[in-house]
Formats: C-alpha cells, sequence, structure tokens
C-alpha cells in the first residue's frame, strides 16, 4: 500500500528551508511529475536539477535527488539504468504509476498530459511506443485519446479498471437502454425456431443450435445481402446438406420455403446490426456515465458538454438513417454503398467535433504549431489521416 508523504513530511522540509522562503507544500515534486509527463522518453538526472533550478530556485543537488527518491518510494517515478556508468534516467511508464500520482498528488491533471494519456491506451492495447513517443493502433484509440482528454472522471475509472471490463458492465447497460430490441429480437428467433422446425421436422436442431447457427449469419455481411445466397450457406455451410438432400427438404411449397427464410434472414439482419452498433454504444455509454457525473459534481466544462450534445447527435441521426435504408433497401448489394455512406458521414462528423477538441487543448500532438490555431485545418488534417473508407481497404 502506498502511503502518500503529506503533511508531516512536507512541513518537517519547509521548517528546514531557511533561504528563499516555504514553497507550497509538495509543489517541487508536482513540478517534476509534470515535467516528466510532459516529455517523451526517460528524462536524464540532470535535465530534471536544470529544470527545478529555473522553477524553484533550488540549486542544491541533493534536495534535487531526495525529492526523486521520495516520488521513487511513492511509485510514482522510476530510475532507468541505460547502462553502468552512464547518468541515472528518471520515467513515469506504467499505469501504477499513473494510480500513485493520482492518489499522492490530485492536483495534477493526469489526462490532459500526453504521456500519461498515452501510457494509459497502450495498457488498453490502442498505442504503441515508436521513435517518436507513441502512435494511436486503432481509430477506436483516437476516440479514447479525445474523450480521456475532456473527461478527468472517465480518464481515472479506465486507470482504476480495464476497458475490457468497463465494457462488459456496459453491455448490461446497453441491454437495459434497448430492453424493446433485445425482447423483440429474442421473440423473432423463438418464432422463427418454431416455424423452422414445424416446417423441417426431419432435421434434429435445438433451439441453442439455431441460435448460434444466426449469431453466425449475422457475420456474414455478404451473404445475408441476398436470399438465394442467405439459403445456401445455411444449409450447405452451417447444416452440411448436399444438393439432393436439400432438393428433397424443399419438396412442396417453395413459397412456404422463402417465407421461412426470409423471416430467418430478416432476424439475422437485425442481429448484425445489433451487433454493428453495439461496441459505439457501449463505448458511447461509458463516456456518457461519466458525463453525467461530471454534469452533477458541477465538473463538466464547456468544451466537454459541447463534444458530448454534437456527438450524441451524430450517433442519433447516423443509427436512424441506417434503420432506414434497412427498411427501404432490404439489405441490396447494389445500394451497399449508401449505408457505408451513413457510417461515413458520422465519422467525419465525430472528426469535425473532435478538431475543436484539439484545438483548444493541443493535444495530441499530431500536428505542426500552425496547424493547432485553426480547428478546420485540424479536421482537414484528421480527414487525411482517419478516412474510413481509406482505412477499410487497407484492413481489408
Amino acid at each position: 500500500m502506498t502511503t502518500c508523504e503529506d503533511g508531516p513530511a512536507q512541513n518537517k522540509e519547509k521548517m528546514n528551508r531557511k533561504r528563499g522562503g516555504h514553497l507550497e507544500q509538495s509543489k517541487v515534486k508536482i513540478g517534476i511529475l509534470e515535467f516528466v509527463l510532459q516529455n517523451d522518453g526517460p528524462i536524464l538526472e540532470s535535465k530534471i536539477r536544470e529544470f527545478v533550478v529555473k522553477s524553484y530556485a533550488i540549486k542544491d543537488q541533493k534536495t534535487v535527488n531526495t525529492h526523486l527518491h521520495d516520488l521513487k518510494g511513492l511509485g510514482c517515478i522510476e530510475r532507468i539504468f541505460l547502462k553502468k556508468g552512464l547518468p541515472n534516467y528518471w520515467d513515469i511508464t506504467k499505469i501504477k504509476h499513473l494510480k500513485n500520482i493520482k492518489l499522492c498528488f490530485k492536483k495534477i491533471k493526469l489526462n490532459e498530459l500526453e504521456k500519461s494519456l498515452n501510457i494509459l491506451l497502450q495498457e488498453n492495447g490502442y498505442s504503441k511506443p515508436s521513435e517518436n513517443g507513441y502512435y494511436m493502433t486503432s481509430f477506436e484509440g483516437f476516440h479514447f485519446y479525445i474523450r480521456f482528454l475532456i473527461s478527468a472522471s472517465f480518464f481515472d475509472a479506465c486507470i482504476e479498471t480495464d476497458i475490457e471490463t468497463l465494457y462488459k458492465r456496459a453491455l448490461r447497460i446497453h441491454m437495459y437502454k434497448n430492453s424493446y430490441e433485445t425482447v423483440c429480437i429474442e421473440n423473432f428467433l423463438n418464432e422463427s425456431y418454431t416455424a423452422y422446425t414445424k416446417r423441417y421436422p426431419n432435421l434434429e436442431i435445438s433451439l441453442k443450435l439455431f441460435a448460434s447457427m444466426m449469431e453466425e449469419m449475422a457475420q456474414k455481411q455478404e451473404e445475408i445481402s441476398s436470399l438465394e445466397m442467405f439459403m445456401e450457406v445455411w444449409e450447405k455451410e452451417l447444416l452440411g446438406l448436399s444438393k439432393e438432400t436439400s432438393n428433397e427438404m424443399h419438396q412442396g411449397s417453395m413459397e412456404d420455403d422463402l417465407k421461412i427464410y426470409w423471416g430467418i434472414r430478416r432476424t439475422t439482419i437485425d442481429m448484425w446490426e445489433r451487433e454493428f452498433f453495439l461496441k459505439s454504444e457501449l463505448f458511447d455509454l461509458l463516456f456518457e456515465h461519466y458525463f453525467f457525473q461530471n454534469l452533477l459534481d458541477g465538473d463538466a466544462s464547456d468544451a466537454e458538454i459541447q463534444f458530448a450534445i454534437k456527438t450524441k447527435a451524430n450517433n442519433e441521426e447516423c443509427k436512424e438513417l441506417s434503420k432506414d435504408w434497412c427498411r427501404n433497401n432490404d439489405w441490396k448489394c447494389d445500394n451497399i454503398a449508401e449505408y457505408h455512406a451513413i457510417f461515413d458521414r458520422r465519422v467525419l462528423s465525430d472528426l469535425k467535433q473532435a478538431s475543436i477538441v484539439i484545438a483548444e487543448y493541443r493535444l495530441p500532438s499530431f500536428f505542426d504549431k500552425e496547424t493547432y490555431k485553426v480547428s478546420e485545418a485540424i479536421f482537414q488534417k484528421l480527414k487525411e489521416s482517419y478516412n474510413p473508407r481509406k482505412n477499410s481497404k487497407k484492413e481489408n
């Protein structure tokens, strides 16, 4: 357990200072930590001493060393030996460092310091170290970065609990907030199973296996784009039926067969759409939870409020447009580009809001100084970096 250096030790230090007056409690230690967090990579100890001399007029090397070792003892910083005989380096690299800094030095705004943001993203697999600091491994990592930057409570929550665990907890909130949709899909699934087993009584298939097959089909975007392809993949790949067996099974009224498969495919499309939006919604739910907390505590900044409102409006518009498209097009391949355009529209709208945040905070440090002066210039740069269609082609 970390014991923070609070009153007694600091008061003793202040009593022992006979020159230069009294410094605010922990001010030097806070300065050192912020200095390390504002720089990429390990910091040479002599550079830290130069910073302390310049900022606090403390020239005594022993005093600086005492501060560094105190911080090391608190678990806020680590000493790095690059090679025997070379000078010491110091750095902050781990989640545990951030936790201890948060515990012992509450005045430090960790979520507004780039190194601490990148440490948190790296711990959760959204960032990797590089020669120039860090780079984000996914578009989702960029989304987290922006929201951490404007919400200290969201950042703090992800320090204490990994993002994957928070996603699992948010899933329960999602089920509650979308209970009508969840119950409808479950009812449609049960109705499809009843109709299917009644139509094909010779096929022995449990409800659990039937549901599993529907979930598997929901991952096959191209296969569910036409009823004929859906039937073929369902029977050949999932049921393992030969062409002869399939023909025998469909003897009689083909109209009845098509009606049953249309219902299964329609429910599968609903499942696909739910899965498509699910991760985004879980992400939005996490941010929303801490946004509400900030509002109730009076801690939400104007930047956070505007960002939250605008991005939520973007999300709701995208969801409504996609539902309208599905109702009007029945998932036809020749119109699928229209569906992708809806998603792209939301991405660009969110990037527009992110550019406003970046212009205010001047983070992340992607661009040159001139770019940060105008949010529109940032937006253009973001579009080049996160073009949704270009990125999808790279992934494919």
